[in-house]
């Protein structure tokens, strides 16, 4: 299983939300706005095309909110990738559901970026703030296309028990779900733990490292080898004295 590979998509994901503090493209429209230079219609219509620039072909994004916190829900701005899973329910399903809860979430964010888990909805959140009063005015949302992004721990065997948890959060469970009370107990059945910044994945089944099986299979692989050499020593040593020279 190939953890390293989701851990750099789900960074690249994380990447791709810092872009919006970093660019300072929404803050100039929200800045026109708040002065009253332009109104929001004219905010809304560029920051539509920004979202869907930036975030709408993104694999690892399945679809994006970003909200004025003077009034999210009338301040907003949305896209989403359909190859990714995206779509307008998925977007519906967010304001319906889990906006509220996101926006709390925030709260307590400050500038860090966190992850948000809703029924299998994953979404990383972040504010943009004021570089001058360090104040939050805006919360950019992401929710992640799990489908890609845990593409290579997704492939199990059919009787495995899995856990992945990420950002101290339970992502998927798979399997017999009392083996997984815990990440700490998983640690003592032999799971392989991943660490890498502030994600953890943790990856095992119940019976741990199957060592007679191990055992089988170095066996099946060595003991031709072996056999074979029994046979054909004599030609392979004639073989490698062969070039030698004589002192």
């Amino acid at each position: 299983m190939d953890n390293q590979n989701s851990i750099e998509r789900i960074d690249s994901a994380i990447s791709d939300s810092r872009q919006a503090t970093y660019d300072k493209i929404l803050y100039s429209y929200y800045d026109k706005f708040r002065k009253g230079s332009v109104n929001f219609d004219t905010v809304y219509n560029k920051g539509q095309y920004y979202m869907a620039k930036q975030y709408g072909k993104r694999k690892e994004i399945s679809s994006s909110v970003f909200m004025l916190l003077r009034a999210p829900k009338v301040y907003k701005m949305t896209s989403y990738n359909t190859p990714a899973g995206g779509s307008y329910n998925q977007l519906k399903t967010f304001w319906e559901k889990d906006c509220d809860d996101v926006l709390e979430f925030a709260k307590d964010l400050d500038t860090s970026i966190g992850t948000y888990q809703a029924d299998g909805r994953l979404y990383l959140v972040r504010n943009l703030v004021d570089s001058a009063t360090y104040r939050p005015w805006g919360v950019l949302v992401h929710r992640l296309n799990l489908n890609y992004c845990l593409e290579s721990l997704l492939h199990f065997y059919d009787n495995a028990n899995v856990k992945i948890v990420l950002d101290g959060k339970n992502i998927v469970t798979q399997g017999n779900a009392e083996i997984w009370k815990d990440a700490p107990e998983a640690e003592k059945k032999g799971s392989a733990v991943y660490t890498v910044k502030d994600k953890k994945a943790y990856i095992c089944h119940k019976e741990g490292t199957n060592y007679g099986l191990m055992a089988s299979t170095v066996s099946l692989v060595v003991i031709p080898v072996i056999i074979v050499y029994i046979f054909l020593q004599k030609y392979i040593i004639k073989g490698m004295t062969a070039g030698a020279v004589k002192g």
